[in-house]
């Protein structure tokens, strides 16, 4: 029976490690499996030993509060409330069917250590992003390493062990040491040995398995290692291949954890009976304040833990510091004449945007206390030169007298940014490490997306941030607060001989990896501080790509307050631990073994984590409340992209998977002609009255008739459509669309490419040339064969513009990236999307494209004339 209780422990802990992703992402088939074995061990363990004899149906009084937390909780921290409420579903139909009470009893069993586990890997995360190093044990494994003849050094906290193929660095940390399986076996372990321990002997115990768990993962590690020595001889000479993947591979942590199942049955015997009477579930309400107690403080526990002070909302005066800072500088506009690197590697439109939300300044002059008194929040992003201790003392007051200070910083402190802001983020408690940070799957690609329970106010509206490497946070202060906490992720240091001080992305074996913080917040004084780690991610190429400008307005939302009620969480960790003591002087006055009863014990972990969840359910309710995104307070031109019928692709959540289907630089080149380019979620939504431009790319998908008829308000109000098609999209639904509004694409008559827009002057027949022809509306734009293959029609306010050339504007012809200094013919492609946007923006489509066509073909036709002279091509 005891085999089987470890056995069982041992699949819900490791249940964790494959549901919150710690390291990799594995079939969702790894946590389900070994959920169930976890609860048919258990349930075996009880069948054995318990016979079903009544059941108080006062204990469905318990599935109201366990159906509100299942609603609460998000997955996988729900998993222990559906566990314990299938477990009493269970032990109901026991009733007529008591053959099921070992499966009922084993359920509920494992329900409660699954909610006991449940907060392990916050805590955990939280922890080793502070610091990923062990150092304890390293005499203990220095000692080990000479046993097994290794040929090994130790200096500055690391081992250098050699091989006569070559030195690996190892330093030791918590991953590698596996201490989160570890973890959530010592915090299960509680419920086994609150089940089946003597009263005095459940410390004891619980001190043995921790003495065993630690000897165990330090004989782990030492194989672990060893195993990497092994594997690394089937390497050949000269390929870079590292097997420091067996490290967060958490299959192999899996089996290599299996002997300590085996380890724990052998040294701590337990009783092969419950202490509980389980075979008789009877419902006390003796103990009725002692719950009510501990109910209440694990209630203002959460809202210690969750409360966010909604602060005292300021004006808003943003100030960009652009006097130590050479690199994406805000003040060049990115233009429509204005091309290359430096213009993608630029702040201006993000400056733009947040000054249509916040009214905002750029400085040039040292920062001084009279420049920081006209202003709310001050934006310091890479600076490029060093802060005077004045400029630094100035800062630092600034924030505690109540004003918002965001520090952007970068990968590896290229350019030396990390080392010119870290004397102010070291005021606050925390410094920009010089490292990079990578997805340890996807490598250059990490997707963040929040928590659903609780996120921080600056990411609560936030749907996902696509980073693009940045690097982490090492928070010193107990008062960072965690904005981005990512998992799953390797840190690699500062390379000097690159000279950007990127490091050739490759596995090394003294890499951390696990959780960083990427986005951390303090409060001092009256004020607030963001530390950001990805100022790529606002360059122009990049920061209206979705989930950046969310993150921006949240960011600036949450620093235009001052803290007003910071000192509410202070007062409710003192409520927690007066309804504490007081529920055990209460349990004490009635009934000091009282706790020993199972009767008492699930109902405490039910309404103690119900109420624990409530309080924080109520935290977010009342953040999203105190921090929503701000309203633009003066007009711009929204350009939404429309992603529920489009075959096309934009780097949304990385990088695009087809090149052939991508519009990133057609998307980009919407900041060109002055207007912002956002994407949609879906089309009744964006067909608000916010959007002034909607673009529809290539439609593949069914128009329902719902949609048609909101396009068509949308269109009598006054909106814009811009619908491009083209000859690759074989399955268009177009028509659908386009029908009602006295419109067609014609895809049998053909048509080629004008030849300002032509792939080549001299092979016309090209496929890439190839466009649709457009019936119906005013035309605009004749192939050369003469057919319209561009047309607009007036539909009461509106306008909608048809154009049946979508491969013209896909990224091998748009250039390729933000990087392209165009050419004439690119040049005469991006006028015309140029007079697409503005056109439409403006309502004024047919006067402005007419002009701007009219200069590109001249244009080109001088350029021909010179390299081809006497040339008849155009005519």
């Amino acid at each position: 029976m005891m085999f089987l209780v470890w056995t069982g422990l041992f699949c819900l802990s490791f249940t964790w490690l494959f549901t919150l992703n710690l390291y990799t992402v594995e079939s969702g088939v790894w946590w389900a499996v070994l959920l169930g074995v976890g609860i048919l061990c258990n349930a075996a363990a009880f069948a054995r030993r318990t016979v079903f004899k009544s059941f108080d149906k006062k204990y469905l009084l318990m599935c109201v509060p366990l159906l509100l937390t299942l609603f609460i909780l998000p997955f996988p921290y729900h998993l222990g409330v559906i566990v314990t409420l299938a477990g009493i579903v269970i032990l109901v139909l026991c009733i007529r069917f008591p053959v099921l009470a070992g499966l009922g009893y084993g359920a509920i069993f494992s329900g409660m250590i699954l909610l006991l586990q449940s907060p392990s890997g916050y805590l955990y995360t939280t922890f080793t992003s502070y610091s990923h190093y062990f150092y304890w044990l390293d005499p203990v494994f220095y000692n080990i390493f000479k046993f097994f003849n290794l040929k090994v050094s130790y200096s500055q906290d690391t081992f250098y062990i050699l091989t006569i193929k070559d030195m690996y660095p190892f330093p030791t940390t918590w991953e590698k040491l596996a201490m989160f399986p570890l973890l959530n076996i010592l915090m299960g372990s509680i419920v086994v040995f609150y089940a089946f321990s003597e009263n005095r002997r459940g410390v004891r115990d619980f001190m043995k398995l921790l003495l065993s768990g630690t000897g165990f993962i330090v004989i782990r590690y030492v194989f672990m290692i060893l195993l990497f020595l092994y594997l690394m001889t089937f390497v050949e000479h000269g390929e870079e291949i590292c097997r420091i993947d067996i490290f967060w591979d958490m299959r192999v942590t899996l089996l290599t954890f299996l002997p300590f199942i085996l380890i724990t049955a052998i040294l701590i015997s337990l009783k092969t009976e419950a202490r509980f009477q389980v075979s008789s579930f009877k419902f006390q309400v003796s103990s009725f304040k002692f719950q009510v107690s501990i109910a209440l403080a694990l209630f203002f526990l959460g809202l210690s833990f969750g409360f966010q002070d909604p602060g005292e909302q300021k004006n808003g005066r943003v100030i960009v510091d652009e006097s130590h800072s050479e690199w994406e500088k805000s003040t060049k506009k990115m233009d429509t004449e204005w091309y290359g690197n430096e213009s993608g590697y630029n702040f201006y439109w993000l400056a733009e945007f947040i000054n249509h939300h916040f009214p905002l300044t750029r400085n040039f002059r040292k920062i001084t206390p009279e420049l920081l008194s006209d202003c709310d929040i001050l934006i310091i992003k890479t600076p490029t030169s060093a802060f005077s201790p004045e400029e630094v003392r100035s800062v630092r007051d600034f924030v505690l007298k109540g004003g918002g200070l965001f520090l952007i910083g970068e990968h590896t402190n290229v350019f030396g940014t990390g080392t010119y802001i870290n004397p102010i983020a070291e005021e606050f408690g925390f410094s920009f490490r010089y490292d990079v940070i990578l997805d340890i799957e996807r490598k250059f690609e990490q997707l963040y997306e929040p928590p659903r329970l609780l996120p921080h106010p600056v990411v609560q509206n936030m749907p996902y941030f696509a980073f693009k490497v940045s690097c982490s946070i090492q928070p010193v202060s107990s008062k960072c607060e965690n904005v981005i906490l990512s998992t799953g992720l390797k840190s690699q240091d500062i390379y000097y001989p690159s000279g950007n001080f990127y490091p050739p992305v490759k596995n090394h074996t003294d890499i951390p990896f696990g959780a960083f913080m990427q986005m951390t917040g303090v409060k001092a004084g009256k004020g607030r501080v963001l530390g950001f780690t990805d100022s790529t991610s606002y360059s122009n190429f990049e920061a209206f790509i979705e989930g950046k400008p969310e993150l921006m307005l949240g960011s600036l939302t949450w620093l235009n307050r001052k803290n007003k009620w910071n000192n509410l969480n202070i007062l409710f960790l003192i409520l927690f631990g007066v309804c504490l003591v007081s529920g055990i002087q209460k349990l004490g006055k009635e009934d000091q073994l009282s706790i020993i009863n199972y009767q008492l014990s699930i109902p405490l972990v039910v309404f103690g984590v119900f109420f624990f969840s409530l309080a924080l359910a109520m935290c977010g309710f009342l953040s999203r409340k105190a921090y929503p995104l701000p309203r633009p307070v003066t007009p711009y031109t929204k350009v939404v992209f429309e992603q529920e019928h489009g075959d096309y692709e934009l780097p949304l959540k990385g990088f695009t998977k087809e090149h052939k289907k991508s519009y990133e630089v057609f998307y980009l080149w919407v900041l060109r002609a002055e207007c912002y380019p956002f994407t949609g979620k879906t089309l009744k939504k964006d067909l608000s009255d916010e959007t002034d431009v909607l673009v529809i790319i290539n439609p593949y998908k069914n128009f329902q008739p719902d949609e048609v008829s909101g396009i068509k308000n949308y269109l009598r109000k006054g909106g814009k459509v811009l619908l491009v098609d083209g000859k690759r999209n074989k399955n268009s639904t177009a028509n659908e669309l386009l029908e009602p509004l006295g419109m067609k694409i014609n895809q049998k008559r053909k048509a080629t490419l004008p030849v300002p827009y032509s792939s080549s002057i001299y092979h016309r027949q090209s496929a890439r040339n190839d466009a649709l022809t457009v019936e119906g509306g005013t035309p605009l734009l004749y192939s050369s064969e003469g057919s319209p293959i561009l047309s607009a029609a007036r539909v009461g306010k509106g306008m909608i513009a048809v154009a049946g050339f979508s491969q013209l504007f896909v990224n091998p012809n748009m250039g390729g990236s933000y990087r392209v200094k165009p050419d004439q013919r690119l040049r005469a492609i991006y006028n015309l999307e140029f007079s697409l946007i503005r056109g439409l923006a403006k309502g004024d489509l047919e006067t402005l494209f007419k002009a701007q066509t009219e200069r590109s073909v001249s244009r080109l036709k001088a350029q021909i004339r010179i390299d081809v002279p006497n040339s008849n091509i155009i005519r």
